[in-house]
């Protein structure tokens, strides 16, 4: 049998879906960045310094609205490509989920505005803020990525053009410190205004009638998603916060960048790697077929990772250079230590994403994500502590080695198929555990 099934219409579908994704990825985080030095000489230091405060708001409300349906919406969306119905029946819950959602964080908002720091001395930023998360968080992304009909391309073209609008209306409508919320608003309504129009195309052809009832439910059934990302981002924020309470500013300034930076290197691969878990997913029916290409992006992601993580090692000092300048070269010996952690990250997108929520494990998925944040942080207090920057060096170590262990005796536990040549009874065996 072949790897993959796919007719030249299918690749072809595929590498589009590939190079949407990337473009998506260049809209959400690339083009943000080319505004950031004009924004930093036009508002100076102290307006520029709360519009990156205000900044990290949109990220927060978008990940609570986006809950579990990056991996188990676009789940059951290629699981039923086919079902019409089904189909309508997904839109229409999980549209109404993210208002309810929406609705939630709006209300807290308020309720909170008194004691959120600086909230009280600029209101409007923190409104547009709060603005520009929902509008984040209504990316029917999750719903398009699923479909797997060209569709995504149609996002991509939106999300590109949004960005670009952002960009030249803040060089156009930005140019006091006192401007600062202008960005904010922009931000929600450039990227508002996308999404909402790319929603109500969508409703137009599944929407159907739905019930607050039925959004709980699926808010309920995708918990464990939503659990899973909690934990990342305790792992990557508050175990982070702890060593900024112990290490030296220089240090931190040294570890924080040489991290970025894999990570970064790392995120390379998200194009293929969403593209890659929505076919997954789609080949339910055809269990033989998901194996092996799981195996195959398997063994490309360690093959490609190894070599990612050795040239990471080897061009340490021109990567330092080139991105941070002349006076980060002192903490090369940091990117290098750390280099270690690029086929750890890779290894576990492809094992827990791509391998165990495809079967139904992605409980066990977060089950490692919650062990990786619980011994984060007494982790960063000992280590950093004890060992200064080169305990902080060991702390994504660890951590990425403590849910690549979990993932991978599961993977192995319950598919042993995927690392040996598929026979007929091991690939039954995998089935019935499912």
């Amino acid at each position: 049998m072949k790897i993959m099934s796919f007719g030249w219409k299918g690749r072809r579908r595929i590498v589009s879906a590939v190079l949407s994704f990337g473009c998506i990825q260049a809209a959400q985080i690339f083009l943000p960045l080319l505004a950031l030095p004009y924004l930093a000489r036009i508002l100076k230091a102290d307006a520029f310094g709360m519009i990156m405060y205000w900044s990290v708001v949109p990220i927060i409300v978008g990940f609570v609205l986006d809950w579990g349906f990056l991996l188990g919406g676009v789940r059951e969306i290629a699981s039923h490509r086919n079902d019409a119905e089904r189909l309508s029946v997904a839109w229409s819950n999980g549209l109404l989920a993210k208002f309810l959602l929406a609705m939630l964080v709006i209300s807290l908002s308020c309720l909170l505005f008194p004691i959120i720091p600086h909230a009280k001395e600029s209101p409007n930023m923190f409104f547009w803020a709060i603005g520009a998360g929902v509008a984040r968080g209504a990316n029917p992304l999750w719903f398009l990525q699923g479909l797997g009909d060209g569709s995504i391309r149609r996002l991509a073209l939106w999300d590109v053009g949004s960005s670009a609008a952002l960009l030249i209306m803040t060089f156009a409508l930005v140019h006091e410190p006192q401007d600062g919320e202008r960005y904010l608003a922009l931000l929600a309504l450039c990227k508002g205004g996308a999404y909402l129009w790319l929603t109500i195309g969508i409703c137009r052809q599944y929407y159907q009638k739905t019930s607050i009832k039925a959004a709980s439910t699926l808010l309920w059934q995708t918990r464990i998603f939503f659990g899973g990302g909690i934990a990342g981002q305790l792992y990557g924020s508050v175990a982070y916060l702890a060593l900024g309470g112990i290490l030296p500013a220089r240090d931190m300034g040294f570890f924080l960048a040489a991290d970025k930076i894999v990570r970064a290197i790392v995120s390379l691969s998200n194009p293929l790697t969403q593209t890659l878990f929505a076919e997954i997913c789609a080949l339910h029916d055809d269990r033989n077929t998901r194996i092996r290409i799981q195996q195959l992006a398997l063994g490309a992601c360690l093959l490609l990772s190894t070599c990612a993580g050795v040239g990471l090692y080897v061009l340490a000092p021109e990567v330092m250079r080139i991105a941070l300048g002349e006076s980060y070269v002192a903490s090369v010996w940091v990117l290098k230590a750390l280099s270690v952690v690029v086929p750890l990250l890779s290894l576990n997108m492809i094992l827990g994403p791509q391998i165990l929520v495809p079967h139904g494990k992605e409980a066990t998925l977060t089950l490692a994500q919650v062990a990786a944040a619980l011994i984060s942080v007494p982790c960063a207090l000992f280590l950093a502590d004890r060992y200064g920057l080169v305990g902080a060096i060991s702390l994504p170590i660890i951590a990425e080695g403590c849910i690549f262990l979990i993932v991978l005796i599961q993977v192995i536990r319950t598919y042993p198929c995927i690392f040996s040549k598929c026979s007929g009874g091991s690939i039954n065996k995998a089935n019935a555990g499912e």
